[in-house]
């Protein structure tokens, strides 16, 4: 290895924090992800990185090796020695839990910052809502030896199901050689709505790196190269291809080409519709009834989000900022089809003048849609929040007092002993309440919708998960409709 990197894994293994910078040489830049992938090194955000203390003894060594595949090597050479173990997720989860629950009941928060950074944790907090969740937010990443040693040193008893053995060095390597990426396939004439979805991706919380666009340089098509090329090199298994659909995208034959590779090469498929574009319109290797959403649809956003954390195994960043990120970029988007519909407008009137050489105005002209004797009816529903009663299950609506109160009881029913929680839950009921008081939306009609209100009301006074299942079986809906 290169003496400057020698010297900045010294630093590491002396207590320092790391940040990367384009200064720092390329082994440096290269070797950083691998040893964060090896569990080594933990990310704190803002490209800086700290040492795990429990794996102090395996950064000595690679310093020792002076080579991080002779490193590798060492490693394999210890497949004869007992191998460690991997906890299932289902026991994984239990385990986070009980770890959190005993700190939780067990120590100041001073104590919890303390306790955890002698496991190598970065934990500073001076004050928090919930020490449970503070310290489950901070542990939830952890090697799984680290929370098996942390386990035993607490004293917690459980039986623990674990996963059949595994080798760290060939993990890494798989890992390295199969980063898990985001691939945008689109047309060059959409570059505006696709750089908004870079936008959205980077506010989910996917790298750049991670993020392969031939159109935008910095997203792994350096300058100079064969996009072509580069473009054939990421498609894999370990790929989701954002397919950012529209006329421009099916008038190119390069777009066509690539969806054709695409699809066949890689398993995750999202279609993402620029309108007027529609699903009607879908052509080639993507069914018209492949699930996807169109670039301006609000409530699709989240399942994206999800969707996206799931396959990158992304930590979800906090709900509210999501939002905030999601609705200032869905009105950049929205501008950007109000300004192209303008533009269409414009072509008419001069291809208009060209053909018949009258200099006529041709308004826009707005989708008018048919309405029918239910539309103008609305939900009894409507801004309204319920729960159904216990004898005929028929909707007990309430008032602001009643809501209050009942958001009261059942926080202080789920967390009796942690005034904390109480607090946390009870703000978020909150929250949902508001969810549950906003219009219906314009597409999904009134019979159906009360339907849906009342499947969620025997959630009862749950009003979190009331606006999760209405959220979903609204999603259900608008699928039904284009099958």
């Amino acid at each position: 290895m290169e003496e400057r990197t020698v010297e900045i894994l010294s630093n590491l293994l002396g207590g320092s924090s790391i940040s990367l910078t384009k200064s720092n040489t390329s082994e440096v830049l290269e070797l950083f992800p691998k040893l964060r992938n090896l569990g080594i090194l933990t990310f704190s955000g803002k490209s800086s990185y700290h040492l795990n203390f429990s794996n102090r003894a395996l950064l000595k060594k690679l310093i020792e090796l002076d080579s991080f595949e002779g490193f590798l090597n060492w490693l394999d050479s210890k497949n004869d020695e007992p191998k460690d173990r991997a906890l299932n997720p289902t026991t994984r989860m239990d385990v986070l839990k009980q770890i959190s629950t005993y700190l939780q009941k067990t120590f100041t928060t001073k104590e919890i910052n303390t306790l955890l950074t002698g496991y190598g944790f970065r934990a500073e907090a001076e004050a928090v809502v919930s020490k449970r969740v503070y310290a489950l937010e901070i542990i939830e990443t952890a090697p799984d030896q680290i929370l098996l040693k942390m386990v035993e040193d607490m004293g917690l008893e459980f039986e623990l199901e674990l996963e059949s053995s595994f080798n760290i060095s060939k993990m890494e390597r798989s890992n390295h050689q199969k980063e898990r990426r985001v691939f945008i396939s689109h047309s060059n004439k959409d570059l505006e709505i696709v750089e908004q979805l870079i936008e959205v991706l980077e506010a989910i919380g996917v790298e750049s790196s991670s993020i392969f666009c031939s159109s935008f340089e910095g997203y792994n098509v350096g300058l100079g190269e064969d996009f072509l090329q580069s473009i054939k090199n990421e498609l894999s298994s370990d790929v989701i291809v954002l397919f950012v659909l529209s006329g421009n995208f099916f008038s190119s034959p390069i777009c066509l080409c690539e969806m054709g590779a695409t699809w066949v090469s890689t398993k995750e498929h999202v279609p993402i519709l620029i309108p007027p574009f529609d699903y009607s319109d879908m052509k080639g290797v993507i069914p018209p009834t492949h699930k996807g959403m169109k670039v301006n649809e609000l409530e699709k956003y989240n399942s994206l989000k999800e969707r996206i954390e799931t396959f990158m195994t992304l930590k979800p960043i906090n709900q509210s900022v999501w939002e905030r990120k999601r609705n200032k970029i869905l009105n950049s988007i929205n501008s950007l089809l109000d300004r192209s519909e303008d533009n269409q407008v414009l072509e008419q009137n001069s291809s208009h003048k060209r053909n018949t050489g009258e200099d006529v105005t041709i308004n826009k002209v707005p989708k008018i849609k048919k309405v029918t004797a239910q539309d103008k009816e609305e939900s009894k529903f409507q801004g309204k929040v319920f729960v159904p009663l216990k004898k005929d299950n028929s909707p007990y609506f309430l008032n602001e007092k009643e809501i209050d109160e009942l958001i009261k009881e059942y926080a202080a029913n789920s967390y009796p002993d942690d005034y904390s929680m109480q607090v946390w839950r009870i703000k978020e009921e909150r929250n949902a309440v508001q969810e549950l008081k906003k219009p219906r939306p314009s597409d999904i009609p009134v019979v159906n919708y009360d339907k849906i209100r009342v499947s969620a009301a025997s959630y009862g006074p749950d009003f979190g998960m009331q606006v999760f299942k209405i959220k979903e079986l609204i999603d259900d809906f608008r699928e039904l409709q284009t099958l």
